[in-house]
Parts: structure tokens; C-alpha cells; sequence
């Protein structure tokens, strides 16, 4: 199996982990028709502004995990850590049902970057993922 390419991978600061890496998510993607053309990239916040993200995570709002976005026949997946203490939810939830969701979400989109995107977020404060299309 060949690994999606990562075109970029923040340092995490301590105390952050991200809730998926690029083995597990690119078994999970194996045969998506956009497979060879998707890309990873892997930043640390959600939001340019860290004062915005800090505020997020002190009232205990919703991270955004998982990104799928299309430019062109350039795929992307955006990876976003969460406080380590709570990547072991996420991931568990994502792999129960949330990249199977992802993958359904790449087949039904096909080959048609128009046809949108997808989300996935992590609930701080149920300790929930939640997942929708863009």
C-alpha cells in the first residue's frame, strides 16, 4: 500500500497529538478514485489565529479534525491536532465510523472537485465527533 503524500507536518507544542496519522488514514482511503491525487497536510491549530484557538479550546468548543478540501484535481485532507488527552476519542471514534464516512464521501464526490468538500470536528465538550459535508 503506498502512503498519501504528506506535503506538511507542524511540530506539535507539548500537550497536543494528532488524532490520526497518515498510515491508518490512507488504509482506510485505499481505492477512493481521488487516492492519487490527495495530499496530506498536518498543522497543529484549525485557525491561523492561535489567541482564537486558544480561546476555542478554554471554552471547550468544537476543533476541526478533518478537512477535505479540492482545488482543481489537487485533493486535500487537512489534518488538526486537538490536547493530547482527548486524541485517544477522537481517534477512536474516527476509526469506528468517521473515516468510513470520509471514504463514502470521496466516492460519492468522484472526480467532481465541485461537488464540495467534507468536515470532521471534535466536540470538547461532549467528547463527540461530528461529521458533515461541506
Amino acid at each position: 500500500m503506498e502512503i498519501i503524500a504528506t506535503t506538511l507536518k507542524e511540530k506539535l507544542p507539548k500537550g497536543y497529538a494528532y488524532p490520526i496519522g497518515a498510515e491508518a488514514l490512507s488504509l482506510a482511503l485505499t481505492g477512493v478514485p481521488q487516492y492519487a491525487m490527495l495530499s496530506l497536510t498536518f498543522n497543529w491549530r484549525d485557525t491561523f489565529w492561535a489567541s482564537k484557538y486558544q480561546a476555542n479550546l478554554k471554552a471547550l468548543g468544537r476543533v476541526k479534525i478533518i478537512g477535505l478540501n479540492s482545488y482543481g484535481l489537487d485533493w486535500r485532507i487537512h489534518l488538526n491536532a486537538l490536547p493530547a488527552e482527548q486524541s485517544h476519542d477522537a481517534r477512536e471514534q474516527l476509526n469506528s465510523n468517521g473515516l468510513t464516512l470520509l471514504k463514502l464521501r470521496l466516492n460519492a464526490i468522484g472526480m467532481n472537485p465541485s461537488d464540495g468538500g467534507w468536515v470532521a470536528y471534535y466536540d470538547l465538550a461532549t467528547r463527540r465527533c461530528e461529521y458533515g459535508d461541506r
